[in-house]
């Protein structure tokens, strides 16, 4: 073959493996969305959802990925390979039976504490801050999503100008998820978010976790359990928010927020850990919206599972969380506002003389 020959199939052959190599990272990516969409739909759906077993091959996993030298593994994977493997023998029993139902997962690695966990969680926070009597930290975000019928899609546009849905989460002091709401249109505020979920209606009827947690005397104020929310939430004996700005008249004042807003922090950085780890939930979602939920979901019980195995997550994979909303004050509860100003100042005096 002469010289023109020879280039000419120099350039047919760069063009195939060109072709290739597209076809590979896009079945890559749809094999990815298609496995998140699989486990957060078996975990959310009620009763007893069932799939039948797709043939598989193991070869990626085995030939591939455990090949890779520990820091490659993780730059790719996004976590250990301790924690992966746990992840695929986990999920290994379900995905070669017959018959497979998931749902135990998001109740297994996404639950509210029990009194003993709910301890753990506020001497961690304090231990952290030095704030007392946290039990978890709110806070919201978008998941980019395509625009739904026009006849209701105008909804899911958020204050940003782009169509998502909605994500509210509770964490705890090692930035695992409580509690997960998700699916709200885009345009839907924080505090309506809140009061229309479990944890809020479980709040406001008296019998949420937080308010089974010890109630502790601080400078002669019975102090309960509560979550820290932003300027968004509304404020509550069982749910406190910083001063408002404009209200603050002292250092006292100023410095209960920076230490409500230190601790509150994690929440943030739960989110940023997350979405870190699971970069679909950075990306538009072409996905129906049922499915969209189940991405997200999906990807809230990976990452628990993975901080549960205290994977490793390096700072360059963060990403910065957006509040969901505008921090519009969502006002004063008409139940135990009195309390919760009390609450407020005694806080703040005790964080004063730490």
């Amino acid at each position: 073959m002469d010289a023109s020959g020879v280039l000419l199939s120099y350039f047919a052959l760069k063009q195939q493996n060109k072709e290739l190599l597209r076809r590979h990272s896009s079945h890559r990516r749809k094999r990815k969305t298609r496995a998140l969409i699989m486990i957060g739909a078996l975990l959310m759906k009620e009763g007893t959802r069932v799939i039948w077993r797709h043939p598989k091959n193991p070869g990626f996993y085995l030939e591939v990925l455990m090949v890779y030298d520990n820091i490659t593994f993780q730059k790719t994977m996004r976590l250990t390979k301790a924690a992966y493997t746990y992840i695929v023998d986990e999920l290994t029993p379900f995905w070669t039976k017959d018959e497979t139902n998931f749902q135990h997962l998001l109740i297994e690695h996404i639950k509210l504490p029990g009194v003993a966990h709910l301890q753990a969680i506020i001497a961690g926070f304090e231990v952290k801050t030095g704030y007392p009597q946290v039990g978890g930290c709110i806070d919201g975000s978008h998941i980019p999503i395509r625009l739904p019928d026009i006849t209701k899609g105008a909804d899911y546009v958020n204050y940003k100008g782009f169509s998502s849905i909605a994500m509210q989460a509770i964490c705890d002091h090692q930035y695992q998820f409580l509690n997960v709401n998700v699916g709200w249109p885009g345009c839907v505020h924080d505090n309506q978010i809140f009061r229309n979920s479990n944890i809020g209606q479980q709040i406001e009827q008296g019998h949420s976790y937080v308010q089974r947690g010890q109630v502790r005397q601080i400078n002669g104020v019975e102090v309960p359990v509560h979550i820290l929310g932003d300027a968004a939430n509304t404020l509550q004996p069982h749910l406190l928010v910083p001063f408002p700005r404009v209200d603050i008249v002292n250092g006292t004042q100023r410095l209960f927020n920076y230490k409500h807003s230190a601790t509150r922090m994690t929440i943030e950085n739960t989110f940023g850990r997350c979405k870190g780890r699971f970069r679909i939930l950075l990306k538009l979602n072409d996905s129906t919206l049922e499915n969209c939920v189940y991405n997200v979901l999906a990807a809230c019980t990976l990452h628990n599972i993975c901080e549960e195995y205290r994977a490793i997550f390096l700072d360059e994979w963060h990403v910065p969380n957006d509040d969901a909303n505008l921090a519009v004050a969502g006002g004063q509860g008409q139940n135990g506002v009195r309390q919760a100003n009390i609450m407020w100042q005694t806080i703040a005096d005790y964080l004063e003389n730490l």
